[in-house]
């Protein structure tokens, strides 16, 4: 009776240690699986709709920027008055932008370096003010005089503001890209290691266990 109860409690040690082990493997592989969550809803919530929406805005200031010089080229009210108008869509499309990149911001970083573009903007626009009648009028060496000395600094200022908050968010795309990744790699890692750990004292016990029966049945 005194053997049966010794390897009846060997068999529980050795199935105590399994499952053990078998709810740590779960507990570490669930945490980590949290963490690569975490890490790509960062990517697909935050890095990518940011890199998309500032480069949308880069490309519709690059746009304006021509129109501007197309309502300087034209020849006729009629051309001038359709790129106005095409301005004021165009304006409004920046708007949208603006308000759909400010929805993406999470950190201080990025909302300083976005703040930091309004404000050539708004001059830029202002500039533009001060061109558009010269334009108007058809005095388009008077009106190219005058963006190049009013327009085109400020325009460049602004270039400077977008392109600096483009490198950010590459940079912190690439950031989180990377974490991500690294999480999935230690999940994989602590997962491999304690699949090893369980299999071989798995096998180090039913050794064990095995020994201890056959002693037993093996004793007088």
């Amino acid at each position: 009776m005194k053997s049966q109860m010794t390897v009846a409690r060997k068999f529980g040690a050795a199935c105590a240690v399994l499952v053990f082990l078998t709810v740590l493997l779960g507990v570490v592989a669930i945490s980590n699986v949290g963490g690569i969550q975490r890490n790509l809803l960062t990517v697909v919530d935050g890095s990518l709709p940011s890199v998309y929406q500032i480069s949308m805005l880069d490309s519709e200031v690059f746009e304006l920027r021509g129109n501007y010089w197309k309502h300087i080229a034209a020849t006729d009210g009629q051309a001038r008055a359709a790129v106005e108008q095409s301005n004021q869509d165009l304006q409004r499309k920046i708007q949208a932008t603006f308000d759909g990149y400010a929805k993406t911001i999470s950190e201080p970083e990025d909302r300083q370096l976005f703040d930091a573009i309004k404000t050539p903007y708004g001059r830029y626009l202002a500039a533009w003010e001060q061109v558009a009648p010269l334009s108007r009028a058809g005095n388009a060496k008077e009106a190219t005089a005058c963006y190049l000395s009013v327009a085109d600094p400020v325009h460049a200022e602004l270039k400077r503001a977008i392109r600096a908050l483009v490198d950010w968010n590459r940079k912190n795309g690439d950031r989180n890209a990377a974490l991500a990744m690294a999480s999935v790699a230690q999940t994989r890692s602590w997962s491999w290691s304690l699949l090893a750990m369980s299999v071989g004292l798995g096998m180090l016990l039913a050794w064990l266990v095995i020994r201890s029966v056959n002693r037993r049945c093996a004793s007088p």
